[in-house]
């Protein structure tokens, strides 16, 4: 006769290793956010915007303005459509709670930074740069 074997919860061999280092959803969200389609796509193209602006400037050339035209009218756009639309998610009450908190905060980083981009020398200044970084994480 072939016997059963049972086990209970106590006789089951558990791992004495220690605990496992898990990565949270939060900080796995926090970096899937800078490889986003609009992340890659925004990202290079104000990097390219503050290296021009700084390039010109350590030669004592101008732009004429270019810079800042090309940079209202694709990142200040693309911050302005994207401020405009709101995810929900699982927690949706405490994430809305701590963009709410955090878009407070921020909320005169953006006009700053357009504002000091279009200020001959200030512009010079990696503001495009700073303007996306915060924008994707907010």
């Amino acid at each position: 006769m072939a016997e059963e074997w049972e086990l209970t919860p106590e006789q089951i061999p558990r791992e004495t290793a220690g605990p496992k280092e898990t990565v949270g959803p939060s900080s796995v969200d926090r970096v899937s956010r800078f490889f986003s389609p609009e992340a890659v796509v925004v990202f290079p193209l104000a990097i390219l915007l503050d290296l021009i602006g700084l390039i010109l400037i350590c030669f004592g050339l101008d732009d004429f303005g270019v810079t800042d035209i090309i940079g209202i009218i694709f990142i200040g756009g693309w911050a302005l459509f994207r401020s405009q639309t709101l995810k929900m998610t699982a927690g949706a009450e405490k994430t809305i709670a701590k963009a709410s908190k955090r878009a407070k905060r921020l909320k005169w980083l953006r006009p700053l930074a357009i504002i000091a981009e279009c200020v001959p020398y200030v512009g010079a200044a990696p503001c495009w740069t700073i303007l996306v970084f915060t924008e994707l994480q907010a």
